[in-house]
């Protein structure tokens, strides 16, 4: 089950919507930087005693002692001191407090907005508390991450989530992701986002990874390119969907954010053949049921079938499906 806030992030502008796994999160571990002390030898100015004269030609024909020479013993170089911990506030505390506040009617209430004048590190604290509250694995969040030093709540949030891995090796939660708020309120009060018409079913989300065309929506780009049930995507815009590491590239072009965008794929069709097409984002009309017809047995009897989609409000489950992850 996944959680959701319906807000922008911290609930404040720029329209950013933000998810997690039900209590949950990459985290990334903060290094501590040591201060290394210089040392290094070097000569003396003042002469040591030189050895006496040798008294006869055999003790001046023998070598003289190299004098011993106690180096400085150093001094080990203290660790630079870790900053304090963040604070974790209860949500409440930092609610509705936002950088640049936004003004006018909230179109997912009805009413005003309920922001109020406050900062970024408001922002970030509500981020962090909420995270504490609502994310699955909020106690296996790094100790070490710090909110000063994010720029901004969202890039703060993309860093609160548990580091563990599966058995097999795959991050433990990968469905911590960022939606624009207009994104996510056409897609889950109207059916309708950004795409090319096909939905998308990641079989295998890592390298070698499998990203397959599960069905399209009658009247699209990709029902018109006759792109079928099963093809699999080998290839976007030139990179190699099934080994590439260029993560957000592949992401950006399988999933886009707007319509207008224009992207070149390499699909594998289920007879092994391959083909290139190139696709034009639009905003697209979820159909929930497609494909509806009765089907007569031998025996007379009368079986409904049909194509189930994405509905409206159960997109946000879904959701966790249209990105690749890192």
């Amino acid at each position: 089950m996944l959680y959701r806030k319906n807000a922008d992030a911290s609930q404040c502008g720029p329209c950013i919507g933000l998810f997690a796994r039900a209590r949950a999160g990459i985290g990334l571990s903060t290094l501590m930087a040591l201060v290394l002390a210089g040392c290094g030898g070097g000569g003396s100015s003042d002469p040591l005693a030189a050895p006496a004269l040798a008294q006869n030609a055999a003790a001046a024909s023998a070598p003289a002692s190299a004098p011993l020479v106690t180096p400085p013993t150093p001094v080990p170089a203290a660790a630079a001191p870790a900053a304090p911990a963040d604070v974790i506030q209860r949500s409440v505390v930092s609610q509705n407090f936002c950088a640049a506040p936004r003004t006018g009617v909230d179109p997912s209430t009805g009413g005003s907005y309920p922001d109020q004048p406050g900062s970024l590190a408001q922002e970030k604290s509500w981020v962090r508390a909420w995270i504490d509250e609502t994310y699955l694995w909020f106690d296996e969040i790094p100790a070490a991450l710090r909110a000063a030093v994010y720029t901004t709540p969202q890039a703060f949030f993309a860093d609160l989530r548990t580091p563990a891995l599966t058995p097999s090796g795959k991050p433990r939660d990968h469905f911590h992701f960022l939606y624009p708020t207009d994104v996510w309120q056409e897609l889950s009060q109207g059916g309708v986002r950004s795409g090319y018409g096909f939905e998308l079913a990641i079989v295998k989300a890592q390298p070698p990874r499998d990203v397959r065309v599960a069905y399209t929506e009658p009247g699209t780009a990709a029902a018109l390119a006759a792109i079928g049930r099963g093809a699999k995507v080998i290839g976007v815009d030139g990179v190699d969907v099934v080994n590439s590491k260029t993560v957000d590239v592949l992401n950006a072009a399988l999933f886009p954010v707007a319509g207008g965008e224009s992207h070149t794929f390499d699909l594998q069709n289920l007879d092994g053949s391959v083909r290139t097409v190139v696709l034009m984002s639009a905003k697209i009309t979820t159909v929930p049921v497609q494909n509806v017809q009765t089907l007569q047995t031998a025996t007379q009897m009368r079986v409904p079938t049909d194509t189930l989609g994405d509905y409206p409000r159960a997109t946000a489950s879904g959701a966790t499906l249209h990105r690749l992850p890192r």
